[in-house]
């Protein structure tokens, strides 16, 4: 199976970045110029996704585990990976502010980060591949995930406290 999917985020007005993946086959760019001209970046891993919680402050999850962290527009990346095996399968990083951020992975692992990615909690949701993860603020936000043995995209998460307990939105 082949498949193509894409991320673009800006930090700044000037600064974003582009990631591309065609069937694993990862391509990861970025400007400084507004997008006028885009340079290919050769960072370590295969990028995912990226949250920049403030313009100079950022992070993206790879394949393999990897959490990259950034304090000065992406010029430098620190791993700040820990051993967390379920973090192979890492989906997406997203930051809430510039200290609490969310990791989703596969087997139905979210980690949270309270301290800008410096520890990171493992909290256990189901047998589902967790994906894609959007708050609408600091407390209520949302997970969509697949079920491992069918693949199909058929529930939802819902938490109001912050990512201490999650509801189930069945999809039809």
């Amino acid at each position: 199976n082949s498949g193509y999917s894409s991320y673009l985020i800006f930090c700044n007005n000037s600064t974003g970045y582009l990631s591309m993946d065609y069937s694993y086959d990862q391509h990861f760019f970025k400007t400084t110029n507004e997008g006028f001209t885009w340079t290919r970046d050769t960072l370590h891993g295969e990028q995912l996704k990226l949250s920049f919680p403030t313009v100079d402050t950022g992070y993206f999850v790879g394949w393999g585990g990897v959490i990259y962290k950034t304090t000065n527009y992406g010029n430098n990346w620190l791993c700040i990976s820990s051993d967390y095996g379920n973090l192979d399968f890492a989906s997406e990083v997203l930051f809430t502010n510039e200290n609490t951020g969310y990791i989703t992975a596969s087997d139905g692992y979210l980690f949270k980060s309270t301290n800008s990615g410096a520890n990171w909690s493992a909290n256990h949701i189901g047998n589902y591949n967790l994906g894609s993860i959007f708050f609408l603020n600091d407390q209520t936000g949302y997970i969509g995930c697949k079920y491992k043995p069918t693949g199909s995209f058929n529930k939802l998460f819902k938490t109001t406290n912050s990512g201490s307990s999650w509801d189930t939105i069945n999809l039809p």
